[in-house]
């Protein structure tokens, strides 16, 4: 009984909270706002968000609304460069997919005018760059107009900022006339999660309903849908184990009790002492591989 009641504890108490998976806030910027991205717009340019229709050539948006950086210079004497951050911090775990919808356009015109369009990744644990779209018009190249998705898979678990950077800038030399202009819409900024470890019923959360499915399936189940966490052929303590992650963890001590009776009688233990703690179920939304967001 001693034991039952360590383990009801320490399962309350570890579950409390539930471990979820990181998202992206307001990627379909249907608040009508940034809400949930930081803008470094200090040049005064161009940021809105469009409350229906899509621009020219765009994919589909879920939703009515998208958003729009346009940022443009014009000079005949003295040099100028303006550009325009948004950004977003969020944590992912290894294999999650980030997903976005963009279109981007750009011009130039004159021998040091040059308009940018960036998108990049920071691994903020690893100070890791990735670039995932880079578009420049310059003297060279004089425009670029490009519509696509980028999809990204997340190479471990980290915490990852989102960049988009638009720009524009022209020297000018010798008092000619120069301009750039670039534009960058936005929409559909997802994280498509891949399978969380523990997570038994497939809601994107370990939680006490994933608890639950263990307790419900002891000595019975062969599956995770059915308790076994571990992948080893059977629903036990392990399982329970395998709730509370990396080995060391005094909680997986706990957990990993040689003898844990009455798995119902602990599911009641544990859920009536989540409830005299005062937790609930974390809620939110979230989206896995092959599903959309409605």
């Amino acid at each position: 009984m001693k034991k039952q009641l360590l383990v009801a504890i320490v399962v309350a108490m570890y579950l409390c909270g539930g471990e979820a998976k990181g998202e992206i806030i307001n990627g379909n910027f249907e608040t009508g706002d940034f809400t949930g991205w930081e803008v470094d717009d200090f040049f005064a340019q161009t940021v809105v968000i469009h409350d229906s229709g899509e621009p020219p050539g765009s994919p589909s948006s879920n939703g009515s609304k998208y958003a729009e950086i346009t940022v443009f210079e014009f000079a005949e004497i003295l040099p100028s460069w303006s550009n325009v951050t948004v950004g977003q911090t969020f944590f992912a775990s290894a294999g999650d997919v980030l997903r976005l919808d963009y279109l981007a356009q750009g011009s130039s015109f004159g021998f040091s005018a040059q308009a940018d369009v960036f998108i990049g990744l920071v691994d903020q644990e690893s100070n890791q760059f990735e670039s995932l779209l880079s578009l420049v018009a310059d003297v060279n190249t004089g425009f670029f107009d490009e519509v696509g998705a980028i999809m990204h898979t997340m190479p471990s678990s980290s915490t990852y900022r989102l960049e988009m950077l638009v720009g524009a800038g022209v020297d000018s030399p010798d008092g000619e006339i120069e301009n750039a202009i670039a534009t960058l819409y936005i929409d559909n900024v997802t994280l498509l999660l891949a399978s969380l470890p523990g997570d038994a019923n497939g809601d994107g959360l370990v939680d006490a309903a994933d608890l639950a499915v263990v307790l419900a399936n002891w000595s019975a189940g062969d599956s995770l849908a059915t308790g076994d966490l571990n992948s080893d052929g059977t629903v036990d303590a392990a399982d329970l184990a395998f709730l509370f992650g990396p080995e060391g963890d005094p909680a997986v001590e706990a957990a990993q009790l040689s003898s844990v009776p009455e798995p119902s009688s602990l599911l009641l233990a544990s859920l009536g002492l989540m409830g005299l703690l005062g937790c609930s179920r974390p809620s939110g939304p979230r989206i896995r591989l092959g599903e959309t967001r409605s």
